[in-house]
């Protein structure tokens, strides 16, 4: 078990590394550990995981034409998890809105 997860914390290195290069190849972004989106001056992030993050940005660019500082962050790797990288994210924002879709009642 330590193995394994030694392996995946070499993964957060491995990781960017490996988006970096899909980025020169195919110029486009596709995986790494986290994406921002319009966080530079928000005073809330939204963080969510998969394909909620499309609604979510939309909202972001719907406030932001309000005014609202807000941005998001797309939690892109969740295992390993990327909690420095997410921490990075969030800058000084002084709001955190966690968004889980998994209901399992």
């Amino acid at each position: 078990r330590y193995l394994a997860h030694l392996k995946q914390l070499r993964a957060l290195e491995l990781i960017p590394r490996v988006a970096d290069e899909f980025r020169e190849i195919f110029g486009r972004d596709a995986g790494g550990l986290v994406r921002s989106y319009r966080t530079g001056d928000a005073e809330t992030i939204v963080v969510a995981l998969g394909s909620v993050n499309g609604t979510i940005q939309d909202t972001v660019d719907a406030l932001r034409d309000e005014g609202v500082p807000v941005g998001s962050v797309s939690v892109c790797s969740f295992r390993p998890f990327p909690l420095e990288a997410l921490a990075t994210a969030l800058g000084d924002a002084r709001r955190v809105v966690v968004i889980e879709k998994n209901l399992a009642p």
